[in-house]
């Protein structure tokens, strides 16, 4: 029962937030007409001034999206978004407006392809509810290099990466902040409801990963990396960049910079571009690449 009910906040708040931004400006009224007409969410109800509130904490609350109401002229609804938030807003509406046209085109499901779904999804909503009411997660965890221990985990946030979502989390009494991918947890996750937990108000979850590639940060001063395109990948990172912090020379436009740990996942997305992309500085990186190509190539031989 509680499950469902967390999916259909869930749901709804989605589909408040996709209606905002598709329509600007709606009052109150306008909102509940919207929502009678979605009978899958409101079985043809119109929408209760508690149930609408709830769903503005609870949107704000998860994914730090704020909506306001312009009083003058009306009390009317808005989204209210930050530049640093706008991506998130643009996701989720994005995956909702995605899931929803597939959803009503049964007849050419055959040809909209997808990837699948991923792994772990059965822990995301729980994670989720802790983050909301501020409450610790039991959990089994299994790494691939070791055996599963069940752990203790005060959850600080969630971020999606290369098709996997992770919880960053403390576990135990150890103080350092740690990634979790959802896949790896076992068997139930319990929602800890007399156990209460608050990240400290000074946490801020896109300015820890600012400096990270993926989902491993680092230690020390952060490097400027740099890097040399040649022929259409240069137009490939200008459409999707490596990092939030790449910058394209203005007087070379095959010279890129980047400023983030230079970790082994950024090592691989580097190489997943061939002879096509390569790493100028700093030279202890430009190291490490040479040696995992020369690993590489040691796979190959004999």
């Amino acid at each position: 029962m509680g499950t469902n009910i967390s999916n259909h906040r869930m749901r709804s708040s989605l589909w408040l937030v996709y209606l905002l931004r598709k329509h600007g400006r709606l009052s109150l009224r306008e909102i509940s007409s919207y929502w009678q007409q979605e009978t899958d969410l409101s079985n043809g109800s119109p929408m209760a001034h508690r149930t609408f509130y709830d769903y503005l904490d609870y949107i704000q609350d998860v994914f730090g999206i704020v909506i306001s109401c312009q009083r003058k002229g009306g009390y009317h609804y808005y989204i209210d978004v930050e530049d640093d938030k706008a991506h998130l807003t643009d996701w989720l509406i994005s995956s909702f407006s995605i899931g929803q046209l597939i959803y009503e085109a049964q007849d050419v499901r055959d040809r909209v392809l997808i990837e699948a779904a991923p792994q772990g999804m059965q822990y995301y909503k729980t994670i989720v509810d802790a983050l909301h009411s501020h409450c610790c997660l039991h959990a089994t965890y299994h790494r691939f290099d070791a055996d599963a221990y069940d752990c203790h985990l005060r959850p600080y946030a969630l971020k999606f990466y290369e098709g996997r979502w992770y919880l960053l989390a403390q576990k135990n009494d150890e103080p350092q902040l740690k990634t979790f991918a959802l896949d790896r947890f076992e068997g139930a996750m319990t929602l800890l409801s007399d156990d209460p937990f608050t990240p400290p108000k000074d946490f801020d979850a896109a300015e820890f990963f600012a400096n990270c590639f993926g989902i491993y940060t680092g230690t020390g001063k952060v490097p400027l990396i740099r890097l040399r395109a040649t022929g259409t990948e240069v137009n490939y990172l200008l459409t999707k960049p490596l990092h939030a912090s790449q910058r394209q020379d203005p007087s070379d436009p095959t010279l890129f910079t980047l400023r983030c740990y230079p970790t082994d996942d950024l090592m691989y997305a580097i190489l997943s571009h061939g002879r096509k992309l390569s790493v100028l500085a700093p030279e202890d990186f430009r190291m490490r690449i040479m040696e995992e190509i020369e690993g590489m190539k040691e796979g190959y031989e004999g």
